[in-house]
């Protein structure tokens, strides 16, 4: 089969991607092989700073091989090296295995706080989007980048499988899953398959209960979710293809019942989706890119997807780099839910029990020029608790 490329995608997914590499262009640092941080952050001691982006140039890369123009190969594997340096060889370390954030930033030394010294879901976030570079233009790689990689990935899965994941962290506990199944199958690691199941297996119990995530409603984790069970859609094997297949098989039931319910929310004529968003960034995916819109916008085109003007300045700039991923993996809608992201379907109320005990609603009413929503509650939701960094959370959600 020929290597994907712009040239092969789906138009509105070619659009995307295409968009999204060249925003992010002039953001490249030769000298570093990462992307700046289109933004500033924060020091901690109220300076702000220039600084590089080691995650989200993965992203950037999955871009560059799709459109291959010029000096793009070279420009990604450049990258490639470039982001496994940033990879953090700590054993019997919480972090080890996982990336620095930034170049800039203090590597986490013993005692060091999560989220604060550390992001573990850089494993995860980063560990993918290679195994997609390994599935898809692996006769593009030379052989020391891939022993890089599967170097890599070893130190990702050692650190990974020690880690207290919780199957309720719903976005990284789904790319966990793949994660350790894709590397368990490419290293000959059968028991990193088992618990790549295993982990499956308990994040569909868990969405079964009541056809919801914990994470409910999130325009940007949502995103995420559906980029992982892509994954597990892409490239698990199925069970005609004589192995057992757990993944492709729970996961295309959770990605059909996640679209009809994203699509339940959505409001095509304001552009939104209509909350209660367990966790959000904003409210307004017109001035925030949320992943979410991105794979929506693989339905509608640009003009009709709820996301930002990208020739003006919005907010969560770098996640509008997730794009490539989302442009090759493609979405797999529903045609009941693929009207709704189209045209309004008219006014309607949307009532979704999320959790049992303690027992969650989430309800919504949707009008012609408005929309509200709100959840209600009778306990903290402690399944989520002690895995999951401090959320922006919008329990009620008002749009005029």
């Amino acid at each position: 089969m020929p290597l994907k490329s712009l040239s092969t995608l789906e138009p509105h997914a070619r659009q995307l991607a295409e968009l999204s590499t060249a925003w992010a262009d002039p953001f490249w640092d030769e000298a570093s092989g990462l992307l700046w941080n289109p933004g500033y952050e924060s020091t901690g001691s109220g300076a702000w700073q220039r600084s590089h982006l080691v995650r989200d140039t993965v992203w950037y890369v999955t871009g560059l091989f799709l459109r291959r123009q010029g000096s793009d190969v070279f420009r990604a594997l450049h990258a490639i090296e470039a982001i496994l340096d940033q990879q953090i060889d700590a054993p019997g370390q919480p972090y080890h295995g996982t990336f620095a954030r930034s170049p800039e930033e203090v590597l986490p030394q013993p005692g060091a706080r999560e989220w604060r010294d550390y992001d573990p879901n850089w494993r995860e976030f980063i560990i993918t989007p290679l195994q997609i570079l390994l599935a898809e233009y692996d006769t593009l790689l030379p052989r020391r980048i891939v022993e890089r990689i599967d170097a890599a990935t070893r130190l990702a899965v050692a650190g990974a499988l020690v880690r207290p994941l919780r199957s309720a962290y719903t976005n990284i506990a789904l790319m966990h899953a793949f994660m350790l199944c894709a590397a368990g199958e490419r290293l000959n690691e059968p028991g990193w398959i088992a618990r790549g199941e295993q982990m499956a297996q308990e994040i569909y119990d868990l969405f079964r209960l009541n056809q919801a995530f914990e994470e409910y409603n999130s325009p940007t984790y949502y995103g995420v979710d559906l980029y992982a069970l892509a994954l597990w859609r892409a490239y698990c094997p199925s069970p005609a293809e004589g192995a057992p297949g757990v993944l492709r098989r729970l996961g295309a039931e959770m990605e059909g019942l996640l679209w009809i319910d994203i699509s339940r929310y959505y409001h095509a004529g304001l552009r939104n989706l209509c909350g209660p968003f367990d966790r959000a960034y904003g409210m307004d995916m017109t001035r925030y890119a949320a992943v979410v819109g991105e794979w929506i916008w693989l339905v509608t085109g640009q003009e009709q997807a709820p996301f930002p003007d990208i020739e003006l300045p919005f907010a969560h700039t770098p996640d509008f780099l997730y794009s490539p991923c989302a442009a090759l993996l493609g979405a797999a809608v529903p045609e009941e839910a693929r009207a709704h992201f189209l045209a309004f379907q008219g006014p309607r109320q949307v009532e979704h029990v999320i959790a049992s005990e303690p027992r969650r609603t989430a309800t919504a009413w949707l009008e012609v020029n408005f929309m509200w929503g709100a959840e209600h509650t009778r306990g903290p939701n402690k399944a989520m608790r002690s895995s999951i960094p401090p959320p922006c959370t919008g329990k009620l959600h008002l749009t005029l």
